[in-house]
Formats: C-alpha cells, structure tokens, sequence
C-alpha cells in the first residue's frame, strides 16, 4: 500500500509538471525581449577617440592622410570570424575627426568615372595601415561546476528515480588583431609603430535540469540559457582600441592618458626623451621648446629662446600647480618631459586652434 502511494504521489507530480511545463530557465527580461529601435553605435572607447583628435591638436600636430589595405581574417577559422574588418577600421579611423583624413582605395570606381568624363582630382595618403586578425583561439580558459542529486525509491529495485541537476559553465574565447603602419611613399614600415592587441569574449551558460523517471520511463524538463559576448562587438572595440593606440604611436602623444586605468608607453616617452636630446646642445632652440610648452599650458611666457624671469617664475608656478617631481626644474629633459605628459589637452588646443585661425 505504501508502495502504491508513493507511486501514485510521483504520477501527480508527473502530471502537473506536464500540464504546467514549467520554465526552469534563468529569467530573461522584458527588457531583453524587447526589440530595440535602431541606435546609434558606440562603444567605450568611441569618445577616446575623439579626444584623440584633440589631443593631436594640442601636441601641434599636422593633419595626415591615411589609407589601409585589407584588413582580413589570416586564422584558421574563415566561418567563425568576419573576413575582412575593414569597415569597422575606417569607422574609427573617422571618429578621430579632421586631423585624421581617410582616403578610400577604390581603383574600379576611379577608372569607372573617368570613363564617363568626370575629373576626379586624387589625394594620395601620408600613411597606409596593414595588418590582419592573426589568433582566434576558443575555450582558452574554461570552467564547469555542478551540483548532481539523485534519489531512488522501490525498495532499492530502482523502479522510481527523482533526480536534480545544476551546472554552470564558462569559457573564454581569444581574439587578437596586430597593425603596422607604413610610409606610403616607399613603402616601408615606421620602426616601432604597430599594435599587437588581444581581446578575450567571455561566454556563460547556465544549465538546470530537473527530471523525473517511472519505471525507467524519463520525463526531462530542462532549460539553458547563454549570455555570450558578440564577437562582432568584441572585434569593434579591438578595432577601436588598436587604432587609438597606433595613431598615438605616429603622433608620438600620451593617448594612453584617454583610456581609463592606462599605463604609460614607454616607449613613447623614450622617443620624446631622444627628441630632446637632439636638441638640448643648442640651448636656444631647447629654451624656446620649454617656453613653449609653458605657453600651451597657459603660462604668460614669451617664446623666444631666452631663459628670462618669465620663464623662472613660469616653471615655479608650474612647478606647484602640478606638484611635479623633477628634482631640477630647468632647461633640461626631466622638465620637459614633465611638461609634455601634463598637457592640459582642451585648453593647448583652444590656443594652438586659435593661432591657425589667426594666420
């Protein structure tokens, strides 16, 4: 009798989960169902972008023409990533506003309206980027983890099973782009100028399955859902984060100072450390730099290569300001390397804008 109780305790319960069909998956939101109009594009790294822009401004640099070839998928896996991500280049490359023009390569199109009379005055680029996506490596990292229950009833003949089961999965996906960047009028790559940038997609999937089986006759419910990083977004910001960091480079400026938690480059610090160099021996021309850089700062010095008390009481104040550390401050490197990585950027290109304008 107990035995026939027990059974027919398990049949109800059959019965209303076969009626009701419970969705055991994680909830998904309203919010997520939804479908959502069309958006404008942007990442985290879109407006550091277009502070670059600024920050060329800032650093006095000139505008530069840049193309690109191909920028293909060299991986051995063709259908798992995109084939060529060209566009998402140029798109960034575009975000970095007038001090960075594109120039398109489409030599068919050229020759097409040539063909039809139109005189089509070309801009030759300063500068091509090349480069390719070189890894995709899948399930670098990869953790599982589950909870397993089992019970029988049956007077251990195992005639009535109830069991439950909880798992939970991650696993991680590498992606990784290397840029160089090239003199377009002999072709050659700029020594260390290039990005070598990887970006791990992080996939979750949760899995919970709760079944029943009578008689060795199972009846499974079990829901999964996955939160799954887009590769395609993932390979944006790649994009993104390459370019930012490779036009830097060209324009040798602190860009690591528009990421959040940046670290410093060194090697573009060495390279404004050897600019200096070249220079200091004629300490006019080493004068005047610093003048200048105390100017951008928005200090009231006069650039004219000579070390004046403008220029002493310009460093003093600079000096408490910015609580900088230069043991000496002076016409030397320490000085004007600090000088370089403070640059306030928005008020140095308000007053290099302002001196273009008045030309």
């Amino acid at each position: 009798m107990k035995k026939h109780s027990i059974i027919l305790s398990l049949c109800t319960c059959v019965l209303l989960f076969n009626g009701c069909m419970p969705d055991i998956s994680p909830p998904i939101s309203k919010k997520d169902l939804k479908i959502r109009s069309p958006f404008e594009e942007s990442t985290r790294y879109s407006h550091a972008l277009r502070k670059l822009g600024k920050m060329i401004t800032a650093y006095e640099g000139d505008p530069v023409k840049i193309q690109s070839k191909p920028i293909i998928n060299s991986t051995s896996s063709p259908n798992e990533l995109p084939q060529d991500i060209s566009r998402m280049l140029i798109t960034a490359i575009n975000k970095i506003g007038e001090n960075v023009i594109y120039v398109p390569y489409d030599p068919q199109y050229i020759l097409n309206e040539a063909q039809t009379g139109a005189q089509i005055n070309r801009i030759l680029p300063d500068i091509v980027i090349s480069g390719a996506i070189t890894e995709y490596d899948k399930n670098v990292i990869e953790r599982k983890k589950g909870i397993n229950v089992d019970l029988a009833f049956g007077e251990g003949k195992g005639e009535t099973d109830v069991g439950f089961s909880q798992d939970h999965a991650k696993s991680n996906t590498k992606i990784s782009l290397d840029l160089q960047l090239l003199n377009y009028s002999n072709m050659t790559m700029f020594p260390g100028i290039q990005t070598e940038n990887s970006i791990i997609i992080y996939k979750n999937l949760k899995n919970r399955e709760f079944g029943f089986s009578i008689f060795g006759n199972g009846l499974g419910l079990n829901g999964s859902i996955g939160v799954n990083q887009g590769k395609h977004e993932a390979l944006r910001l790649l994009v993104e984060f390459s370019i930012l960091e490779l036009i830097g480079k060209y324009y040798n400026i602190p860009y690591w100072k528009l990421l959040p938690h940046g670290k410093e480059d060194q090697d573009v610090i060495y390279r404004e450390r050897i600019k200096f160099r070249k220079i200091q021996k004629d300490r006019k021309v080493a004068t005047a730099l610093i003048q200048r850089m105390l100017y951008l700062h928005g200090y009231n010095v006069t650039v004219n290569g000579n070390y004046d008390q403008k220029t002493v009481k310009a460093l003093k104040s600079y000096a408490k300001d910015y609580k900088s550390k230069v043991k000496k401050l002076g016409i030397n490197e320490d000085t004007y390397i600090s000088l370089y990585l403070t640059l306030p950027v928005q008020k140095a290109a308000a007053i290099v804008e302002r001196e273009r304008f008045l030309r």
